[in-house]
């Protein structure tokens, strides 16, 4: 199933792993879902995920950044 995500969902189920949006992060991450997404989405995930205030680091934001970017489908037509 393709889906669009907001940042939002991707934050808490990084910073709750057990909540819906931690599952929804493991559907994108066991390809049960499949990120739709066009640049801008991809930027504002990518500012956000390495935001300080949530506590992320990057071995784990850059991991899903690349996993989203290589797997999703991109549509960045102007």
């Amino acid at each position: 199933m393709n889906v669009v995500i907001d940042t939002n969902v991707i934050i808490s189920g990084l910073l709750n792993p057990k909540s819906v949006s931690g599952q929804i992060i493991n559907l994108i991450l066991h390809e049960k879902l499949t990120l739709l997404f066009d640049n801008r989405i991809l930027e504002e995930y990518r500012e956000v995920l390495n935001r300080k205030k949530f506590g992320l680091h990057r071995n784990i934001t850059d991991p899903l950044f690349d996993f989203i970017r290589n797997e999703g489908i991109s549509d960045n037509r102007k």
